[in-house]
C-alpha cells in the first residue's frame, strides 16, 4: 500500500466517528496541559532562582572563611573562636597559586557603622579591600573608580546606598576619640548638603551627587570601664559600584589597611594573629571553579561559590519539574485508555473493511501502521492542542501575577515558563503515548483472518 493511500485512509477513518475521536482527543489534550502546565512551575521556579543568584555574583566567585573549633570555648572580642588555620597573607599567598586563581583578595567587614554627611546619615557595612588586587575583580562602575593601590582616605559606595540617608539633627556624640579624654565629642564638620528635603530620596535620583564630595565614618565602642568611645574618620567618596541586584548594592566599601586598623580599636582584632574573615577569589573560567574549590578545601579553609548554589538549586528544581510533570502524566495515561479503547472498537466496527483491505493486497505491516498511525494522530492533535493550552495558561497567569505584584510595589517575575524544549516534549510525548495506545489494536487487526472478517456482517 503506497503511504499516500494509508494517510488518506487514517484521515477518513479518523474523522469517521467525529464525536468519538473529539472526546478521545480531549483527554489527551488535557493529559498534554496538565503535563505543561505543572512542569511550566518548576522551569519558572528554577528561571527565577538562576535570575537572582546570578545577580548576587560572577558565577567565577568563590567566598573563602577559615574554619572555627567551636568545642573550645574560648572566643574572641570578635564573638568567634580562634580560626583552625588563620586566613592570613601566608594562606592568601597559597591560594593565588592554585591553578585557576585569577585573584585572590582579603577582605575585613565593618558591621555598623555610621555613615555621615551634613545632617544626613546611614547605618552601612563597610569592607575593606586590598586594593592592589581589588581591579582584578572587574567590579563595574555606575560613576567614577574603584580602589587602587595609592588610595588611603576614600571610600566606594554601593549602588543603592545613597537611598539609605536620612536626615536627622547634627549633633555632638557622647564618648571620647581614640586616646582622648571622655566628654562630648563633634565630629569634624563637612561641607553641608546643598539639598532640602529627604536626601535618601534625591540621590536616589542623581547619584553623582556625593561623588568626590567628603564624608564621615563614625565608630564606636564600649572601652573596659563602661564608657562609650567614638572614633571619626573623614574620607572622600571616589565612586559609585554599579547596581548588582546583592548585598554589595547596600555596603561601602574602603581600603583594608584602613579597615584593619579600625576592627583592631573597636574589636581587638588582629590581622596578623586571627587572619581576615573572607578572602574572595575569582577563577579564570566558570569551569574551572569546582577545581578551585576542591583545592581551597585541600588548604584546610571552607569555600562557597554562586555556581555551587546554582548547581543545587538547579538539581532541586529538575527533581520538582519530574514529580510535577508525573503528576499531570496521570492525566495523559488515562488518556491513553481512552485511545485504546477507541481504537479497539474501531477494529469491531471495520472487521469486513480490514478483510476487505487483506483480500485486495494489503500486507500484515500495513494493517498495523494504518491503526498505529491512528492512535498516534490522535496522540499528536491532542499533543498540539494541549501544549497551546497550556502555554495560554501561562501567559494569562503570569499577566496576572504581575498586575497584582505591580499594584503591590513589587517587581513583576515569570512565575510560569514554557520553553521550547517543553512544548516539544509535550507533543512529542502525547504522540508516543498515542502509538504505545494502539499497539494491542493494531496487532488485533493484524491477526485477523481475511475470510472470517468478510464473512462478518
Amino acid at each position: 500500500m503506497r503511504k499516500a493511500d494509508l494517510f488518506r485512509l487514517v484521515w477518513t477513518n479518523l474523522w469517521r466517528r467525529k464525536v468519538r475521536t473529539v472526546l478521545t482527543t480531549v483527554g489527551v489534550v488535557t493529559g498534554t496541559a496538565a503535563i505543561v502546565a505543572m512542569v511550566s512551575v518548576g522551569v519558572g521556579m528554577q528561571k527565577n532562582l538562576n535570575e537572582q543568584l546570578s545577580s548576587m555574583g560572577a558565577i567565577t566567585d568563590i567566598t573563602v572563611s577559615p574554619k572555627y573549633d567551636f568545642s573550645g570555648g574560648a572566643f574572641s572580642p570578635g564573638g568567634l573562636p580562634d580560626p583552625v588555620k588563620p586566613l592570613d597573607d601566608a594562606a592568601v599567598r597559597q591560594i593565588r597559586k592554585i591553578s585557576g586563581v585569577a585573584a585572590a583578595v582579603p577582605t575585613i567587614s565593618l558591621y555598623g557603622t555610621e555613615l555621615t554627611f551634613g545632617r544626613y546619615h546611614s547605618q552601612v557595612t563597610v569592607t575593606g579591600v586590598e586594593s592592589s588586587e581589588s581591579a582584578k575583580l572587574g567590579i563595574k562602575m555606575e560613576a567614577g573608580r574603584y580602589l587602587s593601590r595609592s588610595d588611603d582616605a576614600v571610600i566606594v559606595l554601593g549602588f543603592k546606598l545613597p537611598e539609605q540617608f536620612q536626615a536627622g539633627a547634627e549633633t555632638g556624640h557622647k564618648g571620647r576619640k581614640l586616646g582622648g579624654k571622655s566628654g562630648r565629642y563633634s565630629p569634624p564638620q563637612e561641607e553641608p548638603a546643598p539639598f532640602q528635603g529627604s536626601y535618601g530620596v534625591r540621590l536616589a535620583k542623581n547619584r553623582m551627587d556625593l561623588l568626590h564630595k567628603t564624608i564621615t565614618l563614625r565608630f564606636k565602642k564600649i572601652d573596659a570601664d563602661g564608657k562609650e568611645e567614638s572614633k571619626a574618620l573623614r574620607v572622600r567618596v571616589i565612586g559609585i559600584m554599579a547596581e548588582t541586584g546583592g548585598q554589595e548594592d547596600l555596603s561601602a566599601v574602603v581600603p583594608l589597611q584602613m579597615a584593619g586598623s579600625i576592627a583592631k580599636w573597636r574589636d581587638g582584632f588582629n590581622v596578623k594573629k586571627k587572619g581576615y574573615e573572607t578572602v574572595k577569589v575569582r577563577a579564570e573560567k566558570p569551569e574551572m571553579v569546582d577545581d578551585v574549590q576542591r583545592e581551597i578545601d585541600r588548604l584546610g579553609f571552607m569555600s562557597f561559590s554562586m555556581k555551587q548554589m546554582l548547581t543545587e538549586v538547579n538539581r532541586i528544581s529538575t527533581v520538582a519539574q519530574v514529580l510535577l510533570g508525573g503528576i499531570g502524566g496521570i492525566a495523559l495515561l488515562v488518556a491513553s485508555f481512552g485511545i485504546m479503547n477507541t481504537m479497539v472498537m474501531s477494529i469491531y466496527e471495520r472487521t469486513r473493511e480490514i478483510g476487505v483491505l487483506k483480500v485486495i493486497g494489503a500486507s500484515v505491516n500495513d494493517v498495523k501502521h494504518l491503526f498505529l498511525l491512528e492512535a498516534g494522530s490522535i496522540g499528536f492533535i491532542g499533543g498540539i492542542i494541549g501544549v497551546l493550552i497550556g502555554w495560554l495558561g501561562t501567559l494569562l497567569v503570569n499577566v496576572v501575577a504581575a498586575a497584582f505584584l505591580r499594584k503591590g510595589g513589587g517587581a513583576p517575575v515569570t512565575i510560569l515558563c514554557v520553553p521550547f524544549w517543553l512544548a516539544l516534549f509535550g507533543v512529542n510525548f502525547a504522540t508516543i503515548v498515542g502509538v504505545l495506545s494502539g499497539l494491542y489494536p493494531a496487532l488485533r487487526a493484524a491477526r485477523l483472518s481475511p475470510l472470517t472478517a468478510i464473512r462478518q456482517e
